[in-house]
């Protein structure tokens, strides 16, 4: 016997949960970056001894939300010269710091790398999950070395090119950090800061979820004129 739709009488709302279950079972899961600023490790590394009591404050501004799929994962030049094409709306002296899922691909193609960041510019990309992680602080920090104009040296030491598990900075380094002035600002007790504005790239809404919201939009529209007839 044929089952007439009327005569289920699905209300609206059960209706769009069915039909919003049967466009979700056909969409893939798309994986999001998410933000991880380690602040208090960050200061604790920009305020070691080598600083010799002129430390920097780490401090990050809210956080901008960037929607692209296709740069969630990193593979290639293009890929990574767009990222550090969107204008966040930082000024220059304003790092950008940028979440994505994977990065494969820096100035060079290098397998297995977490960071990237412009030497002595104001971009950095990072991995979400690492920089999640217990050598989180060590990733932010090494590339927010690059960004104050250190490049990699060998041994147990910040810059290394690969995590080693040190935070070491030595007073050369720290002379060169401090001479930035591009990137270092001072507040009016003349305590040094760095502002970072952390930048989340994230998938964007599947057609399924747009097409649901078109729905729901065109039943309310239906229901508010049954209610003026």
């Amino acid at each position: 016997m044929a089952v007439s739709f009327k005569r289920l009488k699905f209300p609206p709302r059960i209706f769009l949960f069915i039909l919003g279950g049967l466009l979700f079972a056909g969409i893939p899961d798309a994986r999001a970056a998410f933000v991880t600023t380690q602040e208090a490790g960050l200061d604790g590394v920009f305020s070691q001894a080598s600083f010799n009591g002129n430390g920097i404050d780490i401090r990050f501004l809210p956080t901008v939300t960037f929607s692209n799929s296709d740069l969630l994962n990193i593979t290639t030049e293009a890929g990574i010269d767009a990222l550090f094409a969107f204008n966040d709306g930082s000024a220059s002296n304003i790092i950008s710091m940028y979440f994505v899922d994977t990065l494969d691909f820096c100035s060079s193609s290098i397998p297995a790398i977490v960071g990237c960041a412009t030497l002595g510019g104001n971009d950095i990309a990072v991995e979400s999950v690492f920089a999640a992680s217990g050598s989180g602080t060590e990733l932010l920090a090494h590339e927010i070395g690059h960004s104050l104009n250190l490049d990699h040296v060998a041994g147990n030491n910040l810059m290394a090119a690969a995590i080693n598990g040190f935070t070491t900075l030595t007073e050369a380094q720290v002379a060169t950090i401090l001479g930035n002035i591009d990137l270092i600002q001072m507040d009016s007790s003349e305590l040094r800061f760095i502002e970072i504005r952390p930048v989340l790239v994230t998938p964007l809404p599947p057609a399924g979820i747009m097409f649901v919201s078109a729905i729901v939009v065109l039943v309310g529209a239906c229901r508010r004129k049954k209610s003026h007839a």
